[in-house]
């Protein structure tokens, strides 16, 4: 009897603990000293934020997510710079410390510098442009939003292409949509690049940024699918071919 009864004690804490870490990640407010509310975001920091600089690029950021059939209007993020802070500590612990930023519910967690007056975020030698980040990320909490965490959550989601393809494909979209750009010219420069790469390597795009190769490889599958083939992001996760396939359609293309 006292072993079932400890059994159940320790059963009981093992569910309050972890019902406290899940709130913690999921509600991390009362961890930061400042805050302040900006149209549709909460930003949250231990530091004082330069709110004109910041507010610039959230909004250079809001405006890139406008263009995804994801947007809503009506959604709200909750923008966390957690770099030195004690959550970033927790969020290292639990999820790992190789990301610059993350997306968890609404939340939009930057877990590296942020350089607000120069709308750059710092990743070791690396440097990426700050509504990049915030977008990529936002496009994140929407597709949870949108398509639910059953189907997008840490654990299960879709292929890691579909997962950052279309995130890259929005927040990219000054690239793409730059005059001396083409799909074709993005193409070539990704086979340059990637020559005897994986899913798993870090492709060097310059001389101070870098990226996964899945998510370049990922991008330019769904900026081939929804600017060429006229596909929506719908589409393309309900498409049931595999990844090969799709790609070597894409490079059918580039060569015809």
């Amino acid at each position: 009897m006292k072993i079932k009864k400890l059994l159940s004690t320790l059963a009981i804490s093992l569910i309050v603990f972890l019902s406290g870490i899940v709130t913690l990640i999921l509600f991390p407010q009362p961890l930061f000293s400042e805050s302040y509310a900006y149209k549709n975001f909460e930003i949250h920091s231990d530091r004082e934020i330069e709110q004109d600089d910041f507010n610039g690029y959230l909004d250079k950021a809001y405006d890139l997510i406008k263009k995804s059939e994801l947007y809503n209007a009506d959604y709200r993020f909750d923008i966390f710079l957690a770099k030195g802070t004690f959550y970033n500590k927790i969020d290292d612990v639990l999820l790992g410390e190789w990301s610059a930023a993350r997306a968890i519910d609404n939340n939009v967690v930057i877990k590296n510098q942020v350089q607000e007056k120069i709308g750059i975020v710092k990743n070791g030698e690396n440097q990426f442009a700050l509504d990049y980040v915030l977008a990529h990320e936002m496009i994140h909490c929407l597709q949870e939003n949108k398509y639910g965490k059953i189907k997008f959550n840490p654990l299960s989601h879709p292929p890691m292409w579909k997962l950052e393809g279309y995130p890259e494909y929005i927040s990219r979209n000054q690239t793409i949509n730059h005059p001396d750009y083409t799909l074709k010219k993005g193409i070539t420069k990704f086979l340059q690049l990637s020559k005897n790469m994986s899913d798993h390597n870090i492709i060097q795009t310059s001389h101070n940024e870098s990226t996964p190769y899945i998510y370049y490889k990922g991008r330019l599958m769904t900026e081939y699918l929804m600017d060429i083939r006229a596909m929506s992001y719908d589409d393309i996760l309900s498409d049931q071919r595999t990844e090969s396939e799709i790609y070597d359609e894409m490079i059918r293309w580039y060569r015809s």
